[in-house]
């Protein structure tokens, strides 16, 4: 019985010891995989007050920022600045400056990336931007705003000022090329006081200023003084205004209103079609694509329709004649 009981404690025993070595070694299997995790991980913070920042990259400005606090948060993966009321200047790659301010702000190094948020505003060479939020790529020169978007741009070639509105905005400062998107509002105002703003509206507006172009899409609207127009697609002609050229032209599901006041009568006119050309320089509009007008209860039809603006006059163009109505 004791040499049974002997080999029982003895075997115990090495049980005992096995399990506690095993024990041990997890324990500090782990605790020393948790300790390289912390530290290859571990964020190391900094803290300052009224301060000029300043990020360079390949020897060339980047970011320049004067700001009331900054945060700078760090580790092997990761790096981003914080600021409050950052005031700064961000250079695309062709050193074109991009001002801007805000109430907070992030610069994320990996992603050279600076997002700006709460009463933005940006300044390009030609253009003057707001909005809730906006974001700058810098390594694809794009600028990403979102809530209460407003631009101011002055054309170089006429100095018309373009002033639009929407929720979204897509731009692209060295190529001065912007996209805006839902409820897309908007106004031309001429360098000559005396010759009347322009105003249009659409869902989504591309504006190409090497261009002197602006391409409207979906449920657009263009009015000047008592000439409303409407349809489906759009595009404006910035340089035109004073040639014979077209202005602006509709397409798709054209339609005309306009207020005409006729010995001393106030008529309105409407006319439909396919497609509308606006000559702003000869104060006329053409119609083609089965165009009608109706005009004091006449329906007028025709290949073509010339309408005057702010002249009761209808020019009409059919297969064989041409003629005029008053």
């Amino acid at each position: 019985m004791r040499h049974y009981f002997s080999i029982f404690l003895f075997s115990s025993v090495c049980v005992a010891v096995a399990i506690i070595s095993l024990t041990s070694d997890t324990t500090d299997s782990d605790k020393l995989g948790m300790g390289e995790f912390a530290e290859r991980d571990q964020l190391s913070v900094s803290y300052f007050k009224n301060l000029n920042y300043f990020v360079t990259r390949d020897k060339r400005d980047v970011l320049k920022v004067k700001t009331r606090e900054l945060t700078q948060k760090s580790s092997r993966s990761l790096k981003y600045i914080t600021f409050f009321d950052p005031v700064g200047t961000a250079y695309s790659k062709n050193n074109e400056p991009i001002n801007f301010d805000s109430k907070d702000g992030h610069y994320y190094f990996k992603e050279n990336t600076l997002k700006l948020s709460k009463d933005v505003h940006i300044k390009t060479t030609d253009s003057n931007m707001s909005a809730d939020d906006m974001v700058y790529f810098f390594n694809e020169d794009k600028i990403l705003g979102t809530g209460n978007v407003k631009t101011k741009t002055v054309a170089k070639s006429t100095l018309d000022i373009i002033d639009v509105s929407s929720k979204e905005l897509e731009s692209y400062p060295n190529q001065k090329i912007s996209f805006f998107r839902h409820d897309v509002r908007g106004k031309i105002e001429r360098k000559k006081k005396y010759e009347p703003p322009i105003y249009f509206s659409s869902e989504e507006l591309k504006m190409d200023m090497p261009l002197n172009k602006i391409d409207l899409d979906r449920e657009v609207h263009i009015r000047k003084g008592n000439l409303r127009t409407y349809a489906k697609r759009g595009e404006m002609f910035i340089e035109n205004y004073n040639k014979r050229l077209k202005y602006f032209s509709l397409y798709d599901d054209v339609k005309v209103e306009e207020t005409l006041l006729v010995d001393g009568r106030t008529v309105t006119r409407k006319a439909f079609g396919e497609k509308l050309e606006g000559f702003t320089s000869l104060e006329q509009i053409v119609l083609t694509g089965f165009p009608k007008v109706i005009q004091e209860g006449d329906l007028i039809k025709g290949n073509k329709i010339t309408l005057r603006i702010n002249n009761e006059v209808v020019e009409v163009d059919d297969a064989n004649t041409r003629f005029e109505l008053k």
